[in-house]
């Protein structure tokens, strides 16, 4: 992958709002407290 967005999530409405953006869930990559899902998207598929 080339230029990668990232995004962490709390609970279900966060969930499906980054799945319908075309997101994919994938391992975590921070520690932050107020995350338990984890996405990333690859940007130069464009």
């Amino acid at each position: 992958m080339g230029r990668v967005g990232r995004a962490a999530s709390r609970g279900r409405r966060g969930h499906a709002l980054y799945a319908k953006l075309g997101y994919a869930e994938g391992a975590p990559f921070n520690d932050g407290p107020y995350a338990d899902h984890w996405f990333s998207k690859d940007l130069t598929a464009r």
